[in-house]
């Protein structure tokens, strides 16, 4: 059966006060580039907390933005951003917080789980997507905090270690670790369906622990065999690659250029591939971190957590050469 993963907001909130800004969210003017990135890679904001509000109703924007508590992260274990918000499980204090990287400000989203097993997303309607990893599914927030929509994998999937969003939101896709599968789940209708990927030769993948959303195709983390798949919607792998690359891969990212960002906390370094090949690599250092947690990519932006010190720093991407 094939699944067809292939058919196709707000304005950012104005700048904050600069004395916000020093004490918040957001860093002041950006460092140099850490050595030997390049300018592929160039420092933006580092977030090291946020002054605690609460989403207007229905807009979803900070009421009073700066007039609360700040509070600083503790260990932003996974990340989501698009445009001017970051999503941060600080799975520290078990909360999840909407992050507006202009107001300084974190919205936490009662409800919502946030461990150390919990991954998320932001819709193109910048809605909050939460994986459940007990409960089977995904919990899908409004900008304020209500909670619009509950996707329920049941059966179809034994452990769910990721998910992703299709690119043109109409379907969930959840990877399942145990049965080396995924379970995609319409978001209209709400139908689960099993896909496993499957080489020319018929041999099924070994492992799906990350998963991540390509222009057309997915790219699935095979744990097993130490390598990413690129899977078409039908569940044929295209291609894979990485092999003899990685050290304990965790997560997967995807640009819009379709680069792929490959995250190995256990040798403390992201690698980036393009059309398959390797085309760099960032450590640790150069990333500004001391043990790396979450990470995301959206448009141009880069953001990674850093476990050590509860920081998030965000970098803008250059386009390829």
């Amino acid at each position: 059966m094939t699944i067809d993963l292939n058919r196709r907001t707000l304005l950012a909130a104005a700048a904050t006060a600069a004395g916000m800004q020093a004490a918040g969210c957001a860093s002041g003017p950006p460092a140099a580039p850490p050595a030997g990135a390049g300018s592929a890679l160039r420092p933006w904001r580092t977030v090291q907390g946020g002054f605690l509000g609460s989403a207007a109703p229905l807009v979803g924007g900070p009421v009073r933005p700066g007039s609360g508590a700040f509070v600083r992260l503790v260990f932003p274990s996974a990340l989501a951003v698009r445009d001017n918000e970051l999503l941060i499980v600080d799975s520290g204090v078990g909360r999840l917080y909407r992050c507006d990287i202009a107001f300084n400000t974190l919205l936490p989203l009662a409800g919502a789980p946030a461990t150390p097993l919990t991954r998320v997303a932001l819709g193109p309607d910048l809605s909050a997507y939460v994986l459940d990893v007990p409960a089977r599914r995904v919990l899908r927030f409004a900008r304020d905090g209500r909670l619009l929509q509950t996707l329920r994998a049941d059966d179809s999937v034994a452990t769910p270690t990721d998910f992703m969003l299709t690119r043109n939101g109409a379907a969930v896709v959840i990877a399942d670790r145990t049965l080396a599968q995924v379970a995609v789940i319409g978001m209209a209708g709400g139908t689960v369906v099993p896909l496993r990927a499957l080489r020319a030769d018929g041999v099924a993948t070994g492992g799906a622990s990350a998963i991540a959303a390509g222009a057309s195709d997915m790219y699935l983390l095979d744990v097993a065999a130490g390598v990413v798949h690129r899977v078409a919607a039908d569940g044929a792998i295209r291609a894979s690659f990485g092999q003899a690359q990685f050290s304990a891969p965790s997560g997967l990212a995807v640009d819009r250029f379709e680069r792929v960002y490959v995250i190995d906390p256990a040798a403390g370094r992201i690698h980036v591939f393009a059309d398959g090949t390797p085309a760099r690599s960032w450590s640790a250092v150069e990333l500004g971190v001391q043990r790396i947690g979450g990470v995301a990519v959206d448009g141009d932006q880069l953001a990674v957590a850093d476990l050590g010190t509860g920081i998030v720093n965000l970098f803008r991407l250059g386009a390829p050469p």
